[in-house]
Parts: structure tokens; C-alpha cells; sequence
């Protein structure tokens, strides 16, 4: 029998750090955006890389999209969510450089993207001659909670969807503190509050949005000049742009900073309550379905974040522990069938599929319905759906009293006697010497005698290995003896020795 060796080769990936002397800031001259790809796949991420003009200069830095339904812009991050086209811009806080680069978020292959064709849809069709108005604004982030200089763009729908005018006007009671542009950006400018007030175009629905600012800066303690980077941890690794929570479980963020010597205090917020708390060490709380973001901010230099966006996720539960328990009163004879259950714990358990195996002689069913067709032991084993968590059961199987035929005998033979038995076609070695075995016991059961077990083309030799115990003793052969071609016997039967009691060579 041939063995396969699979070889697994393990690629280990290096970190390189690179080591940077720091200059004093320099002001900003020009940035530049650097993107990898400007055609990108809904659900796939790209990093931006930003170019200084000088290379000293340590600006902060404002992320834009005109279409975040298509493309989100986070810190140094693209998000795609769904096809269209969005152009992202960079701004350096305060001022008017910036630099724009468009991105195209499409499922087609380059081959599909060819000019001309146009994307299916369109508007809704609307009765002939009608005005429909919009009668409700529906905004998700009713309260934003914003640091200085931080943006974020409301989120929000208008009903009924097929109203003559989608366009929403916004409306800052106090740009003092936070200002709005014309598509829902909210831009936070110094510490206090104001409302944002929606009204539909047509003038039919308004709606309000709660901003809260506060000023970091204010609160810098020994303000750390050195301070260049902080990144957002899990298990000490960067996370990427999104992380995944359960809801009701907990994760525990961590903070790496650049250079690794730099203060690596900071506060935490999230962008959302409602979907997943932060609290003021990083642990995070899943609260319901749904996505924010949070936000680590450097306590020493508050011009230093980081954002990861959280999607909590329904709550699955796998077990930890499986007992598997077979029916009350189950018989282990070959021909019964035994029903197995399986108990998963803990209590709130939620995937509770099992995955039912078996060896030995015998199979199961996906309900746990064991049919036993060989004696010996078996193991029965049950799988968590994620096959992390096996539970099982092991039990000695024995032959029912008319598992094997009887299909001849000999009589009043020597205790060193050969057996021959003739078949029709050539036989396998290995399947005659596993499917053949001698005992005393009428039904197969009971200790083994010794055997020694040859073929010759369609002849097997059973000879006892030392000699053949007085009294009955009973060559017992499995349907699963193979030819050489592996086609099984099928039945299992069974040849009546009896041996003479006076002769006893070895």
C-alpha cells in the first residue's frame, strides 16, 4: 500500500522596521495620494499611502469620499462597499492643500470593463404627471460624538424611495463648533455643540443630528513631540480596516506605537454606542449587528489616532465540551441498531449541528443511527460543525448467533491439520489475513486462536499457528474478503472443525 507524504512548507513573514531621525516639523507645501489600484472589488480594502512635501512636515490630515456608499474613507484606508465610482480626497487640516484620486468599485474582470456599456437600473418609475415628496428622513447616527478637526458624514434615507426629490439641505446651529457641507460631512471645529437639522428639498420632512465636540489638544499631558504613529492592536498584530465581534462578547485592544519609545497612553471612543462599546483600556463590547468605529487618540499628542472599524456580528456559540451517550439498553450485536445522542455544553451553546463519524465495524447516520456489521471495537464520535470540539464513545461490538452461515465441517481431524479453501477467482493476501480468524465459539465470538494464513491464486491455507485446540472450533470468514481486483465475498460465513483429542504434535 502506497502512502502519500503531503509536506506543508510554512512561510514565515519578517517585519522590517525602519529607523527614522526625526527632524522639527516643517509647514506643508503639497501632498500627494499614492493608491495601489484604482479599480477595486466591493468588500476589498487598500491602503493609502500620503506624500509630504517637505518630508519633515507632520501635518494632520482630513479623508474625504463624495460617495461613501461606494468607497469609505477611513485613516489611511480605502473601503470598498459597493460598485459605482467615488473620488477620495486628502486635505491637510486647516488649509487648502489637498490632493483627489478616483476610485472605481466594480465586481466585473478588466476584460467586462469596456467603454460604453452601461450599469443595469435606473429611477423608479413615478406616476405620470405626480410629484411625490419625501414625508420621513430616517437618520442612523443621531448623536455624533467628534474630536477637533475630526469629520464624519451623516447617515441617512429618505421614504418613500420613490420620491421626486432625494436632495436633503443640512444645517449647523452653531459652526462655531461643527460645520456641515452640502453632503452630510460634518467637520468638527472646536469644543462644545450644536445640531444638525435635515430638511428634504421639496420641504415635506426634517430631521435632526446632535453634535458633540471635544478638544483633545486641551487635555495633552506632557505633550510627545516624538510621537509619529500609533497603530490599533489585536493579539499584538496591526489590525486591518475591519474587525469582527460577536455581539455580547468582548475582544482586547491593544496599542503599538512609533518609535516603540513614544508615550503609549490613549483614550478610546466609539463612533457608535449603540453597536459596540470601548472602554478606557481598549476592550471592546459588541452590543448589537451592526458597524462603528473606534477610535484610539494619543493622550500626549492628540493629533495621533488611529480608527478600526468594528462589525458586530450575530452571536455564535460553539461547545466546548461534547458527551456522547448511547440509547438505554442498546445491545452491541452485529444486525442492531443503536441511536446515539450527543450533549453540548455550555448551556448557551447556539451552533448545535453534529457531525457523526465512526470506526470500526459499523456505520452512522447523520441523525446518530448506528448500525453495528462487525464485531470488535468501535469508536463513535461527534463533531462540533466547526470540528474544534469531538465528543465519543467506545464499546466492544459482538456477533449476533447467526451473523456467520455455516457452509461445511470436518470431522475427527488432527490437532496440526491445514485447512484449504478453494474460490473462483484469485484472492488478496492482505484481505484473506485480515477477514479470516479462528475460534471455539459457534457464533465468532470469544478468544482467537493463532493462525497462520497464505494464499495461492484461489487457494487459501489456514493452518493454527501451534495447533488447533480439542473439541469444535469454527474458521470463521468475513464478507469483506477481497480478490485481487477488490471485489468483496458479501457474506459471511463460517467452516465446523472438529478436532481429535489424542494427537498433540506442535
Amino acid at each position: 500500500m502506497m502512502k502519500r507524504i503531503i509536506s506543508i512548507v510554512l512561510t514565515a513573514a519578517l517585519l522590517l522596521t525602519a529607523l527614522t531621525v526625526f527632524a522639527e516639523d516643517a509647514e506643508v507645501q503639497s501632498i500627494k495620494i499614492g493608491i495601489t489600484s484604482a479599480t477595486m472589488k466591493p468588500g476589498e480594502t487598500q491602503k493609502m499611502i500620503i506624500s509630504v512635501t517637505p518630508t519633515n512636515a507632520n501635518p494632520v490630515l482630513e479623508y474625504e469620499s463624495d460617495n461613501p456608499d461606494v468607497v469609505t474613507a477611513a485613516i489611511g484606508t480605502l473601503i470598498a462597499n459597493s460598485e459605482g465610482v467615488a473620488n477620495i480626497t486628502v486635505r491637510v487640516s486647516g488649509t487648502e492643500i489637498q490632493d483627489s484620486v478616483q476610485v472605481t468599485v466594480s465586481n466585473k474582470t478588466p476584460e467586462e470593463e469596456k467603454p460604453g456599456v452601461d450599469t443595469p437600473g435606473g429611477e423608479e418609475d413615478k406616476p405620470d404627471g405626480e410629484t411625490v415628496k419625501v414625508n420621513k428622513i430616517t437618520v442612523e447616527n443621531r448623536t455624533l460624538y467628534l474630536e477637533r478637526y475630526e469629520s464624519e458624514r451623516i447617515v441617512y434615507s429618505v421614504s418613500p424611495d420613490n420620491a421626486t426629490n432625494h436632495n436633503v439641505n443640512f444645517k449647523s446651529s452653531n459652526t462655531s463648533v461643527a460645520t456641515v457641507d452640502d453632503r452630510g460631512y460634518v467637520y468638527a471645529k472646536r469644543s462644545g455643540n450644536t445640531t444638525i437639522t435635515l430638511e428634504s428639498e421639496d420641504g415635506g420632512a426634517t430631521a435632526s443630528v446632535r453634535v458633540y465636540v471635544s478638544d483633545e489638544y486641551e487635555d495633552d499631558d506632557d505633550y510627545d513631540s516624538t510621537l509619529r504613529s500609533i497603530y490599533i492592536t489585536y493579539d499584538d498584530e496591526i489590525l486591518a480596516n475591519k474587525f469582527e465581534v460577536m455581539e455580547t462578547t468582548t475582544v482586547q485592544l491593544g496599542i503599538k506605537v512609533s518609535p516603540s519609545s513614544a508615550n503609549k497612553k490613549v483614550t478610546w471612543r466609539s463612533s457608535n454606542k449603540r453597536i459596540a462599546t470601548v472602554d478606557s483600556n481598549g476592550k471592546v463590547t459588541g452590543v448589537r449587528k451592526g458597524s462603528c468605529t473606534i477610535y484610539a487618540t494619543s493622550t500626549t499628542n492628540s493629533s495621533k489616532r488611529d480608527s478600526v472599524t468594528i462589525v458586530v456580528t450575530d452571536y455564535v456559540k460553539y461547545p466546548d465540551r461534547i458527551n456522547v451517550t448511547p440509547q438505554e439498553n442498546a445491545v452491541y450485536e452485529t444486525g442492531n441498531n443503536v441511536l446515539f445522542t450527543a450533549s453540548l455544553y455550555p448551556e448557551d451553546t447556539t451552533e448545535t449541528d453534529i457531525i457523526w463519524k465512526v470506526s470500526g465495524g459499523a456505520t452512522i447516520n447523520q441523525n446518530g443511527l448506528l448500525t453495528i456489521t462487525d464485531g470488535g471495537e468501535i469508536t463513535v464520535k461527534a463533531y462540533s460543525s466547526n470540528q474544534k470540539t469531538v465528543g465519543e464513545y467506545k464499546f466492544n461490538a459482538v456477533y449476533s448467533e447467526g451473523h456467520f452461515i455455516q457452509v461445511g465441517g470436518a470431522y475427527n481431524l488432527m490437532n496440526t491439520r491445514n485447512i484449504e479453501m478453494y474460490f473462483d477467482t484469485d484472492l488478496s493476501a492482505y484481505s484473506a489475513m485480515n477477514s479470516i480468524f479462528a475460534t471455539a465459539d459457534a457464533a465468532g465470538n470469544g478468544e482467537r486462536i493463532k493462525l497462520s494464513v497464505k494464499t495461492e491464486g484461489k487457494k487459501i491455507i489456514v493452518a493454527p499457528a501451534e495447533f488447533w485446540p480439542e473439541g469444535d472450533v469454527y474458521i470463521c470468514i468475513k464478507g469483506t474478503l477481497c480478490d485481487i481486483h477488490g471485489n468483496a465475498l458479501g457474506k459471511n460465513l463460517k467452516y465446523k472443525l472438529n478436532i481429535r483429542g489424542n494427537v498433540n504434535v506442535k
